[in-house]
C-alpha cells in the first residue's frame, strides 16, 4: 500500500561519531538517534501492506533484515509484526500493518539516497 521512508536525516554532530540508530515503529513513529548528531525532517512513513483470507485467521509475517543501497551500504533491521489476525472481514477488507525498522549511522556515513526492496512473506495458517 505504501513505501517506507524515513524523510531527510542530516548528520550534524561535530566530530567523529558512530551508533546513531534512527529507528521507526511499525505505526510510523521515528526516533531520530540518541543525541545531537542528527537531525530528521520530511515526511516518515512506515511501509503498508494489506491481507486478505479467510476471517479470523492468524497470518504469520516476515521480513528479514537487507541492505540499503546508495553512495554506500547501510544495514537495515525490519520492525514487523510477527503475526496479524485478519478479522471478521478477512476476505473482503482483511487487514492493514505497517512495517518500520532502524538504520545505523555514523559521522563518516556518506550524504545521499538509500534505497532497498523488502522480502516480506505472509504464511497463511
Amino acid at each position: 500500500i505504501q513505501n517506507l521512508a524515513f524523510g531527510t536525516i542530516v548528520l550534524s554532530g561535530p566530530g567523529s561519531w558512530s551508533g546513531e540508530v534512527v529507528s521507526m515503529t511499525q505505526a510510523g513513529a521515528l526516533t531520530c538517534g540518541g543525541g545531537t548528531n542528527l537531525t530528521c525532517s520530511g515526511s516518515p512513513q512506515p511501509a503498508q501492506y494489506q491481507v486478505l483470507g479467510t476471517s479470523n485467521s492468524i497470518v504469520t509475517i516476515t521480513c528479514p533484515a537487507f541492505n540499503l543501497t546508495g553512495p554506500s551500504t547501510l544495514a537495515f533491521t525490519p520492525n514487523a509484526p510477527a503475526t496479524v489476525n485478519l478479522g471478521p472481514a478477512g476476505p473482503t477488507t482483511g487487514v492493514t500493518f505497517g512495517i518500520g525498522g532502524s538504520i545505523t549511522l555514523a559521522s563518516t556515513t556518506p550524504d545521499g539516497l538509500y534505497t532497498g526492496t523488502f522480502n516480506v512473506t505472509a504464511n497463511y495458517q
